[in-house]
């Protein structure tokens, strides 16, 4: 049973770090003519789902370590990295900028996660 505990928090780190990685990429790649159809704010959408996923991603990853206040952890963990994601764009990225409301979708995508994750522990208990 402990191997089987250990493979699953190793297949759950390496699901979260793929996830992270695929993150990057994306945020770094040249998108400008990525799509033929144009949505207002389509992107903001897509900030919002990404990174509602991701923290959910985080807080099971952090969970099966058994740390203290997993889901505070997730929550300031995702929220950095999107902050960071934003700068590496204005920095290292010719096409892609920095903005403001992709980082407020991301929060807010994070932060919708994380109340449907505290309801879930309270249904539970």
């Amino acid at each position: 049973m402990a191997k089987k505990n250990s493979t699953l928090k190793i297949y759950r780190l390496l699901l979260t770090l793929t996830y992270m990685l695929t993150i990057i990429v994306g945020s770094m790649m040249n998108l400008k003519n990525s799509s033929k159809f144009k949505f207002v704010n389509l992107d903001k959408a897509i900030h919002f789902l990404v990174y509602s996923v991701f923290c959910l991603l985080v807080f099971d990853t952090i969970k099966q370590y058994n740390f203290k206040e997993e889901l505070k952890i997730a929550i300031l963990f995702t929220i950095a990295f999107g902050i960071v994601i934003e700068f590496f764009q204005y920095l290292f990225t010719i096409n892609r900028k920095f903005e403001l409301l992709d980082i407020f979708a991301n929060i807010l995508g994070i932060i919708t996660m994380a109340v449907i994750i505290n309801l879930s522990k309270k249904n539970k208990k």
